[in-house]
């Protein structure tokens, strides 16, 4: 019989050959390439991370210091006697004035419970004589029977009497105190005179004991300068609190044709590396340098606060959209930088003219290549200039 063993086919790799090393180091390169990419999506890429992780390190280290050194100062002042005769001045004229202040408070309450008593039965005289004067009033002249009835009517009408429940003060109250129409009105108008007269020497009485507070707070803003040891622990704990996130802020708004950006808007992207230049973090009563951080030879650590304080009034780095019209904008932005280069160019810190590397100084200083007027602002073109 013919041989029907199976045909050997050619060599099967697959079960001939192992592929768990390769697929091992596959492995391996796949593990790497993926935390490769995580590394670079949130640090490689990222570098703000990093500034603002060392900036909240290095301010709440710089802000604890300032808090001890703030309270040793608080300490000595508020234990002088300089500071102690201020605050017993103030206690003084406040107690006196609480004393005078306390007697017309009590003055004005009762003329307001009696204001009170009397109105229903003032806006019943009033609208009753006005009635009648006004039926006099349209007698014609020539009918003087007529007109002089009427004009009894009126004088009887103001004559009339109206009983008042009248408060006397401290609870007591006079039952159906009588009133004439003409009582009513002159007590009415009495009544508001005192009032007024006692709520401005109301006024008067605290300016002793507002003075004394005045002099006491010019006092120790003079002798403790900057911001208070409780503002400084607020600020650490709002370092501690930290979170790092890019900062953004929209310093266009939206527009049809914004910049030739087809509406996109202007970005501004600077404080997520120079964090001390926000005013939420660092206060205009504080200012920060390098050397404070303990960075003064550092070439990377753009951690300063802003150097002049005034440009930031003139170009703020919110959005104002009341100063946003259309129609101002390109002007206004003309305008703004030719007065900045004007006015400020010997105070602004010295920039490179290709970046500046984050290579931040604790101090402005000039240097000869700096930005020109042209790069102060990226300005729009304005039909018709």
């Amino acid at each position: 019989m013919p041989d029907r063993s199976p045909e050997t086919g050619p060599d099967d790799p697959i079960k001939s050959n192992s592929f768990a090393f390769p697929l091992l180091i596959a492995s391996f390169l796949l593990i790497i390439t993926v935390a490769w990419s995580f590394y670079v999506e949130f640090y490689g890429l990222q570098p703000w991370r990093e500034y603002q992780s060392r900036f909240a390190k290095a301010y709440s280290t710089y802000l604890a210091k300032a808090v001890r050194d703030q309270k040793k100062s608080e300490d000595a002042v508020y234990s002088s006697a300089a500071y102690k005769a201020l605050v017993a001045k103030v206690d003084a004229a406040e107690k006196t004035a609480k004393a005078q202040d306390e007697d017309i408070a009590k003055q004005i309450a009762l003329l307001d419970d009696q204001r009170a008593a009397m109105g229903d039965a003032f806006k019943d005289a009033r609208g009753k004589i006005g009635s009648l004067v006004y039926q006099y009033e349209i007698v014609p002249a020539k009918d003087k029977d007529t007109k002089a009835a009427r004009l009894k009517d009126l004088m009887d009408g103001r004559s009339s009497v109206w009983k008042v429940d009248w408060p006397l003060g401290d609870g007591k109250v006079q039952k159906d105190k009588p009133f004439t129409g003409d009582q009513l009105n002159d007590t009415f108008a009495s009544i508001m005179a005192q009032r007024a007269a006692l709520v401005g020497k109301r006024g008067d009485l605290d300016k002793p004991a507002k003075d004394a507070r005045e002099e006491l707070a010019q006092y120790t803003s003079e002798h403790l300068p900057g911001l208070s040891s409780t503002s400084l622990e607020s600020l650490q704990h709002s370092m501690a609190d930290f979170d790092e996130n890019i900062i953004q802020i929209n310093v266009s708004p939206p527009g049809a044709s914004l910049n030739n950006l087809g509406g996109a808007g202007l970005v501004d992207r600077c404080q997520s590396c120079h964090v001390a230049t926000d005013q939420k973090y660092v206060p205009p009563q504080l200012t920060l340098t390098k050397a404070d951080l303990g960075m003064a030879k550092s070439n990377d650590a753009p951690f300063t606060s802003h150097p002049d304080l005034m440009l930031l009034q003139w170009h703020p780095l919110w959005p104002r959209d009341q100063f946003r019209g259309a129609r101002t904008w390109p002007l206004r932005t003309l305008a703004l930088a030719t007065l900045l280069f004007r006015k400020l160019r010997r105070r602004l810190p010295a920039v490179p003219l290709r970046g500046h590397g984050h290579r931040a100084r604790a101090c402005s200083e000039r240097r000869q290549a700096t930005l020109s007027p042209e790069g102060l602002h990226r300005l729009p073109q304005v039909r018709g200039l």
